[in-house]
């Protein structure tokens, strides 16, 4: 069920990236002086650890490009590095030069521009979505960096300029709109600039669940972020948790719900019947995927390239194990009684016993997985392919599926399930075979979860937690987010 954080497709180019995760960049080539049409994007992380984390190069600088979708796609990888690096030290930037220098479509983190306005503001690039009280960027020039130069307003509502900006690069917080396109306006005394489209995202919005007999639980992210649980046959949703700091990645065992939040660094619990939330780490560098196991959380650091755990059982925060330090892609962890499956050094899918040391490549396979799912016998995960591979170890066996980029993986006792990055479900039998659509064009999917009888879906395009039969059919809404476009 664990999903990386991608730039979207252009089905959801419009949503907003909700979690850390790999980089990818859509190249349509590289090299060459590039036509006039094309666009490049140029970075530098500069000792950034989450520009380096998310970077499946392995460079710490680089160009990619032309750019797949042009100036909108270079612009969606600027939007990805605004809200999952720092910036600075990071440095990034997209311009029609295959070497850098070209001409600007806006640039983020680069040098200066000073503190003074020498002309009208424009506008080379904004973040073009974000939800109340989160940060976007915008790149142009004569910007102003305080509210005594000037001032940015969003949807006609003031958005706080925040500090340390440049007149050529300044952040803003979104302010408290309703849900919606409208414009980004930048006004100084000496004229304004308009960003047109700019989309408030819903302030709730769904990220990962698990399912129960009984329920669906899934966490939200941005503003309020929260913990939330419906019946699997929809009714009245019930809250958990609320005030979190950019809840992620969601576990259960049979009593309680296991998130991170990586804003806060933190691991809680709280009562699947509700009741009092219980943190059991603290100071975490940006914890992302979680499994529980045998009365253990497991979880992975995405700035610490760590996996750790602490006592389910824990009362309050816990000094966590430190199980192995060679995590290169935070973004899927499983865990059962042959150990810890996770993505390690080399692009490989690894594994390490439970009580931690040094992990091994569990694949010759080299295909970093988006997600990961396991079962008693079988440990499934893909990219360009889905593959699996007994948890007794041995060859790896793919099932040559020709659709790209697996977002999330499910599975039950008959069939692997699976999204891509348009918007559909599909299963496939565990053995291999056949691929189904159930769900053609459902959403923007961020995870999966399944039973014997349906499979359980987060859509953040529509702010909403859905499901459909394991054998396809209608999809039904379960719950649907307050505040939808």
């Amino acid at each position: 069920m664990n999903r990386r954080t991608r730039i979207p497709s252009p089905l959801v180019a419009a949503v907003s990236l909700a979690v850390a995760g790999a980089l990818v960049f859509a190249c349509g080539g590289s090299g060459g002086g590039g036509s006039s049409g094309d666009w490049y994007y140029h970075w530098s992380c500069n000792g950034d650890s989450g520009c380096l984390s998310t970077n499946p190069t392995g460079q710490a600088s680089g160009t990619s490009g032309p750019i797949s979708g042009g100036q909108v796609g270079c612009n969606e990888l600027m939007t990805f590095g605004n809200k999952f690096w720092n910036i600075p030290p990071a440095t990034q930037s997209c311009d029609n030069s295959s070497t850098g220098g070209g001409t600007d479509g806006g640039s983020d983190g680069g040098s200066g521009g000073g503190g003074t306005l020498s002309g009208p503001p424009t506008i080379g690039y904004a973040t073009p979505s974000g939800a109340p009280g989160t940060k976007v960027a915008v790149a142009g020039t004569n910007l102003p960096t305080t509210a005594s130069s000037g001032s940015v307003t969003i949807c006609g509502a003031n958005a706080t300029i925040a500090a340390n900006g440049t007149t050529a690069n300044i952040a803003v917080v979104v302010p408290t709109v309703a849900a919606g396109s409208c414009a980004l306006v930048v006004t100084t005394a000496l004229g304004s600039a308009t960003y047109p489209t700019f989309t408030v995202d819903n302030a709730h919005l769904p990220f990962q669940l698990v399912v129960d007999p009984s329920n669906v639980y899934w966490t939200e992210q941005e503003q309020g972020g929260s913990v939330k649980k419906v019946g699997i046959n929809g009714g009245a949703v019930t809250t958990l948790a609320t005030g979190l700091s950019q809840a992620m990645f969601i576990a259960q065992d049979a009593s309680y719900v296991y998130w991170t939040e990586s804003g806060g660094g933190t691991v809680k619990k709280v009562p699947k019947a509700g009741g009092t939330v219980t943190t059991l780490a603290t100071g975490l560098k940006q914890p992302y995927a979680i499994a529980v196991y045998g009365g253990t959380v497991y979880f992975t650091e995405m700035s610490g390239s760590s996996v750790k755990s602490v006592p389910a059982s824990a009362t309050g925060p816990t000094t966590p194990t430190i199980l192995t330090s060679d995590v290169s892609a935070a973004n899927a962890i499983a865990v059962n009684g042959t150990g810890i499956y996770y993505f390690c050094t080399g692009n490989q899918l690894c594994r390490v016993g439970l009580s931690g040391g040094t992990g091994s490549a569990f694949s010759s396979v080299n295909d970093q997985g988006v997600s990961m799912a396991i079962d008693a016998s079988q440990v499934y995960w893909g990219y360009r392919d889905l593959h699996r591979t007994t948890v007794a170890g041995g060859a790896t066996t793919s099932y040559g599926v020709p659709y790209s980029q697996y977002d999330a993986l499910a599975v039950n006792t008959s069939s692997l399930f699976f999204s891509d990055g348009y918007g559909n479900v599909f299963s496939v039998p565990l053995a291999g075979g056949t691929v189904t659509t159930l769900a053609p064009t459902s959403g923007a999917f961020m995870s999966l979860a399944a039973d014997n009888t349906s499979v359980y879906w987060t859509d953040e395009a529509h702010a909403s937690v859905k499901k459909v039969a394991a054998t396809g059919g209608t999809v039904t809404v379960l719950a649907t987010s307050p505040n939808v476009p």
